[in-house]
């Protein structure tokens, strides 16, 4: 069985940040910008952020059940090890670039907030 290392700080910095994100897109929407004509809701975008990080997680439990659990290093510890490590990496991925998830579940949110604004102005 192969044994996988990483470090942790590389995989949170392979990307930007979501507010360096939002600032970069500037109008265009992205997570952490106020996008056209919004403000930028930080509990809204730790929350999509948070989602993201569950998702990721939950993705890289699968893979890894998929791997062979008979060796010489498979034991119940390892397997606690590698959850934490897959939580671990999950929420930095999250704090990064990540996948999008958190980008398009915020953008979705706005969008129908602001249908609902403007239909309860309307």
């Amino acid at each position: 069985m192969a044994e996988m290392t990483v470090d942790i700080r590389a995989v949170h910095n392979m990307g930007m940040s979501l507010a360096d994100v939002g600032r970069q897109a500037g109008a265009g929407g992205a997570v952490g910008s106020g996008g056209p004509g919004g403000d930028c809701d930080p509990e809204l975008i730790r929350a999509c952020r948070e989602f993201e990080a569950i998702f990721i997680e939950t993705i890289l439990k699968s893979a890894r059940a998929g791997l062979p659990k008979d060796g010489l290093l498979s034991s119940h510890e390892q397997e606690i090890a590698t959850g934490m490590l897959d939580s671990e990496m999950a929420r930095a991925m999250a704090q990064g670039r990540g996948i999008g998830l958190a980008e398009f579940i915020r953008n979705d949110i706005m969008r129908r907030e602001k249908r609902v604004k403007t239909n309860a102005a309307g």
